[in-house]
């Protein structure tokens, strides 16, 4: 990739009140997208359009309070801002997502396309945190619970995946239908973060000064450091420029700096804001920062030559020996194949990787093979998937994977059998429905154990139902019959449970009847019928609770008329 030679100014400005650039503020031909201030009118805000010759087009105009972050895109009209407890969704007027909800937010990003929208937030008591995907309409898609405090979150170009930070220092990344894609795990937590339109990269910077850039398997291409705490940052397509915002300047002032796509640093200059924001365009021709004083600044980036493909290639494999120094052997192996796939890359050098390549899966079987051998069958499976994603080709990881899960099943149903006999059924069954969830696809020794256990519950349930029924608790038969049936449905028990069900509505009616509750019991006898046309009983009650019904009914009619006849009090 090409290194940045310099950055060349295009305009600089000062609007006083205005809102700074958000990550995909910046198109490729260097127009900003951006909420400034109306002149004399309070609270109202014009999103405007302002080209590299600084021609400004207003998009759209919205009124609201003071935001802690505003972001719009530089592809829709549609943006976002949150306060403390709000995030306002800006579309043909001001709507607030999840506006039920009392919450604490901790962040929130919008697509590129404006059409979807996530946030992060923790509960009033900040007790317990989640994380939200929705629809620019304010619809919900989903919401997800997390372990630890929510830091940043980041949508990519389509809101299909979602970078979510947390301050145990985990990074998430998630899709669209809220399945985990990789966890990566920072020395510190994430301060800032970005994914590119394309959602290839993910750039992250941390409190203690270090960024770096993640592609979309959750690997890291290359880390490095400011060494000051970095407030935010903007990552092009395929990650090919990082640019940031850090507190290193002087006098405590915002300090601007850009890497290239690896790793390479660029000019860094210092900021007259203190608080400031940063975005590039998609592929990295334009970079753009402002501060919360209105200072807005337009760069044009200027890449010098390509380094030699050779040199990238050394770069690479040793990296991967790095990674896989450190025991994250499946990343080593990814960033070896990403290499490889370069045509560029010349036949002497791509010899010198594949060796690398076999050399480092020969261990990294070696390694996972002792692993199962120590009967950590659990974590085994865990790598030997991840190898997998890296080398799907490879037979031999797939044996050794097939293994895992059968050794996985096996030591699975082991634990619910101990559990089956210390009595607790709950917790086997949760372990068996694991083994089979987890194990091989065949999974027949759990699968069986499972069965014998659903088959044990339901027995329990038939013995539990006849004893109710006995009794006369006709409710709880019928709830024990429910279970009898959902863990081991039958003909018999279907039938059974339907003759229970309608005993238990005849029941309902005859405690109406006897208290004299007869309109309630004609429901109920009603009911009954519905269910079974021939219960003579039901038909036969129905009849006197709705004649008894009827005379109650002219009973109280006739009092009532009789009252109308009653001479008034004397004085009224």
């Amino acid at each position: 990739m090409s290194a940045i030679r310099t950055l060349n100014l295009v305009w600089q400005r000062s609007v006083r009140s205005a809102y700074g650039p958000a990550r995909f503020s910046l198109a490729d031909s260097g127009a900003l997208t951006i909420a400034l201030p109306r002149p004399l009118e309070t609270r109202k805000y014009d999103l405007t359009l302002i080209s590299p010759d600084e021609a400004e087009k207003v998009l759209s105009t919205f009124s609201v309070e003071t935001l802690g972050k505003l972001e719009a895109t530089s592809e829709s009209a549609h943006c976002i801002g949150i306060t403390a407890d709000d995030l306002y969704l800006f579309r043909e007027g001001k709507h607030r997502f999840m506006p039920e909800q009392r919450i604490t937010l901790a962040d929130a990003a919008i697509s590129a396309d404006g059409a979807r929208v996530a946030c992060g937030f923790s509960d009033m008591s900040g007790g317990s945190f989640a994380i939200a995907l929705g629809e620019m309409s304010g619809a919900v898609t989903w919401v997800r619970e997390v372990d630890s405090p929510v830091l940043s979150v980041a949508l990519s170009g389509d809101g299909g995946r979602m970078a979510v930070a947390l301050e145990s220092g985990i990074i998430l990344m998630l899709d669209r239908g809220r399945r985990l894609l990789w966890m990566f795990e920072m020395s510190a937590p994430a301060t800032a973060m970005a994914l590119s339109r394309d959602g290839f990269a993910l750039a992250v910077g941390s409190a203690d000064g270090n960024v770096g850039l993640i592609d979309s398997e959750g690997v890291r291409r290359w880390k490095a450091t400011t060494e000051a705490p970095i407030t935010a940052i903007a990552c092009a397509n395929r990650g090919t420029l990082v640019a940031l915002v850090d507190q290193g300047g002087d006098e405590g002032s915002a300090r601007f700096a850009c890497f290239d796509g690896d790793g390479r640093p660029g000019p860094r200059f210092d900021m007259e804001a203190r608080r400031c924001s940063v975005s590039v365009s998609p592929d990295g021709s334009f970079a753009t920062a402002g501060g919360r004083d209105g200072a807005l600044s337009l760069y044009r980036v200027v890449y010098a030559a390509a380094a030699p493909l050779d040199e990238t290639a050394v770069d690479a494999e040793q990296a991967s020996r790095e990674l896989a120094a450190a025991g994250r052997g499946a990343a080593a192996l990814h960033a070896l194949r990403v290499s490889l796939r370069s045509p560029e890359v010349g036949p002497a050098m791509a010899q010198e990787l594949l060796a690398c390549q076999e050399e480092l899966l020969v261990a990294e079987r070696a390694r996972l093979g002792a692993l199962l051998d120590s009967g950590a069958a659990g974590e085994a499976v865990e790598q030997i998937e991840s190898l997998l994603a890296a080398e799907p080709r490879d037979s031999e990881v797939v044996a050794l994977l097939n293994r895992a899960y059968r050794q996985h099943a096996d030591g699975l149903a082991s634990r619910a059998a101990e559990q089956i006999e210390a009595g607790d059924l709950d917790q086997a069954e949760a372990l068996l429905r694991r083994a089979v969830a987890e194990g091989a696809p065949e999974a027949t020794e759990a699968r069986g154990a499972l069965a014998s256990l659903r088959a044990e519950r339901a027995r329990l349930a038939d013995a539990e139902a006849d004893a109710a029924m006995a009794a006369g608790r006709m409710e709880d038969a019928v709830a024990a019959l429910e279970r009898a049936q959902a863990e081991g449905a039958t003909a018999e028990r279907a039938a059974r449970l339907e003759a229970a069900r309608i005993a238990e509505d005849f029941a309902a009616g005859m405690e109406a009847y006897d208290e004299k509750r007869y309109s309630a019991a004609v429901f109920q006898f009603k009911k009954v019928l519905a269910k079974s046309r021939d219960h003579r009983e039901a038909q036969r009650y129905l009849n006197f609770a709705q004649k008894f019904a009827q005379a109650t009914e002219a009973d109280l009619l006739a009092d009532r008329f009789s009252r109308l006849d009653e001479p008034a009090p004397a004085g009224s």
